[in-house]
């Protein structure tokens, strides 16, 4: 009896510490420190590997990244152009509005959620698997692609926005930008 109401106890916080885990795991700032830095590591490698000179990173552009990212998140919605300017994200319309960036990659990167969803089962990636899925998803898009070889390009910034979605079909939702000049 003992164990039967410790089971019903514990299961609850169990199954909501997996939950708070995929939050902390977004949020957390050394996970999100790692994956911009992957990131950036992913664009510079690849473009050295088609011998393209090395991008600066950008602290202008990457606060520009994360408004469009979270801009996205608050819509539900991939894509440059921002219409809503009730939204506390809106920076302008145009992606050429975000610190005069000449350039971006949008992404936005769900993990469904179906019904018979087991959240045991479910490996949690690290930042260096997100940041290579998510560049891997650019690299084979031939217009995104083509941004990041860009030669004329000197300056880069990358970040994201993630929250996990328990209530919705979806499960685990990652908006991220890339920008240019």
């Amino acid at each position: 009896m003992k164990k039967l109401c410790l089971l019903i106890i514990c299961l609850p916080i169990l199954v909501f510490s997996q939950t708070n885990n995929e939050c902390y795991r977004s949020s957390n700032k050394e996970f999100k420190d790692s994956l911009i830095h992957e990131m950036f590591e992913l664009v510079n490698s690849y473009r050295i590997s088609k011998k393209l000179h090395t991008l600066i990173w950008d602290k202008k552009l990457q606060k520009s990244c994360k408004k469009h990212s979270m801009y996205q998140a608050y819509e539900n919605i991939t894509g440059h152009f921002q219409y809503n300017k009730k939204n506390p994200y809106y920076t302008g319309k145009y992606h050429t509005d975000r610190s005069n960036c000449k350039s971006e990659n949008c992404l936005g990167r769900y993990e469904f959620n179906s019904k018979d969803y087991n959240p045991w089962n479910k490996k949690i990636k690290n930042a260096k698997e997100l940041a290579l899925e998510m560049f891997t998803q650019w690299k084979t898009s031939p217009a995104h692609n083509k941004n990041m070889l860009d030669p004329n390009w000197n300056y880069f910034a990358f970040d994201y926005y993630g929250y996990v979605d328990i209530q919705k079909k979806y499960w685990d939702h990652f908006y991220a930008t890339q920008l240019f000049r």
